[in-house]
């Protein structure tokens, strides 16, 4: 915990911003068609992972359920994922705002 403290800590006070984007900017890179397929296929893995994960959770509430055990490795990697790529959106869409 004290080193993800640390991290947050230098990679947000520590490093000055070296390049500052206007709005018309950051719309312009936002409107790009690369950024807009990252956006698209990040949308397709979150949706997968989260169904998988809602699948699972499913599957944990039934009692006396025959649950694989591959489920018991794949529930928290799905939730992993999931939460991962929404963390980097906000990350993404945080410093965009910083303006």
């Amino acid at each position: 915990m004290l080193l993800g403290i640390f991290v947050k800590f230098r990679t947000f006070y520590c490093f000055p911003l070296l390049t500052v984007y206007t709005p018309e900017q950051l719309a312009e890179k936002y409107n790009n068609t690369t950024f807009l397929i990252y956006c698209f296929i990040l949308v397709i893995v979150v949706c997968f992972h989260h169904s998988v994960y809602r699948r699972g959770e499913l599957l944990f509430a039934i009692p006396g359920s025959d649950i694989k055990p591959y489920w018991q490795m794949l529930l928290p990697l799905s939730y992993v994922i999931v939460s991962g790529a929404v963390g980097s959106c906000s990350v993404l869409f945080a410093k965009s705002l910083h303006l």
